[in-house]
Formats: structure tokens, C-alpha cells, sequence
């Protein structure tokens, strides 16, 4: 099996549904590129962590989970922009070769499939569970429940930069804002 395969994903934080599809597709193919969607953005509520810190957290967790990480290709891939509008190409660019996309997110199928590439999905697991929205919430209401919800990596990672307190700090932030420019209308 040489089977190239690219999953993209915000991992904003990395949780255990994240590993249960990384570890699915790494048994679909000989060689898995990781994206780190997003990757120009850093302390905004929906992408608290920066793209470094993401492929950080990726390493760790895969590492505790037994995965070969010479199997494993780490890439950023930002959004697309005015400057630069066509994200199927800023995709092509910035990865390896690959042979198949796997995501079950429908924009970035109908980006990727519109230039000929293969996407399948792929299975969730408890969904309704581990969503990372789900987990920045409870960061930023002090409810440390969201630490069985992530690798045992990943919680570790987040105590030593003080994630879920930037998460906090953050969530703060953008409600102080929305409430002044609420009071300007």
C-alpha cells in the first residue's frame, strides 16, 4: 500500500476524536500529511492556538499513541485570502503529493474535489463528545471536565503554556469587545 494521504483539521485543541480519525486514515495509507488549517491564525477564540503550538500538540499525542512519526508530515495551511483566493492551490502548494483527502467537512470537500482531488470521509467518533468548541467552552468557564476529553498529551502540553487560562483570557476579551461594539450602534 503506497497511498498518500493528506486530513486537514484546525486541532484547536487536538481532543481524542481527532485521534480516533488520525488513527483511522493512518490505517488507510502508508504515509499521512497532516494540515494545520487555519495556521495564520493564533488568540482568537475559534483558533486560540497558534500553528506551532497545534503541531506540537499533534507530536506529543501521536508519539503517546504508538504512531510512527517518520509516517507522519506536519504542514500549515492557512486560509485563503483576497491576496490569495484559490485555497485548492494554496493546498497543492504547500503539501506534499498526495493520493486522497480525508475530511467531513463540506467546504473543504467541494474546494478540493472542484480540482479533480479524491475526498473521502471519514467514520466520527462520539461527535456529539469531542468537539473542540465544546472543549474551549468549558476551558473558558473554568470547567476542567474538558481534561478527559484530550490526549493525556495534550492535557499536559495545555497545563504548561496555560492554555485553557488563554482560552479564558480570550473568551473575556472578544465578549468586552462585542459588548463596546454593541453600546456604539
Amino acid at each position: 500500500m503506497r497511498v498518500h494521504a493528506l486530513v486537514i483539521g484546525r486541532f484547536q485543541p487536538l481532543h481524542l476524536g481527532h485521534i480516533h480519525a488520525l488513527k483511522y486514515v493512518m490505517r488507510q495509507c502508508s504515509y499521512m500529511i497532516i494540515g494545520i488549517g487555519s495556521s495564520q491564525y493564533s488568540w482568537t477564540w475559534r483558533n486560540p492556538f497558534s500553528a506551532s503550538e497545534r503541531m506540537e500538540m499533534l507530536v506529543r499525542a501521536l508519539r503517546a499513541e504508538g504512531v510512527e512519526l517518520g509516517r507522519v508530515a506536519l504542514v500549515p495551511i492557512p486560509d485563503s485570502t483576497p491576496d490569495q483566493p484559490d485555497w485548492a492551490r494554496i493546498v497543492l502548494e504547500r503539501c506534499p503529493k498526495f493520493d486522497v483527502v480525508y475530511s467531513n467537512d463540506d467546504w473543504t470537500r467541494r474546494e478540493l474535489e472542484a480540482v479533480g482531488i479524491v475526498v473521502k470521509p471519514i467514520p466520527f467518533y462520539r461527535r456529539e463528545v469531542y468537539s473542540a468548541t465544546r472543549i474551549r467552552a468549558l476551558m473558558a468557564s473554568g470547567d476542567n471536565s474538558w481534561v478527559k476529553l484530550v490526549p493525556k498529551a495534550v492535557m499536559e502540553f495545555m497545563m504548561e503554556i496555560n492554555g485553557a487560562s488563554r482560552v479564558r483570557e480570550i473568551w473575556l476579551r472578544e465578549q468586552r469587545d462585542a459588548k463596546g461594539k454593541l453600546r456604539l450602534r
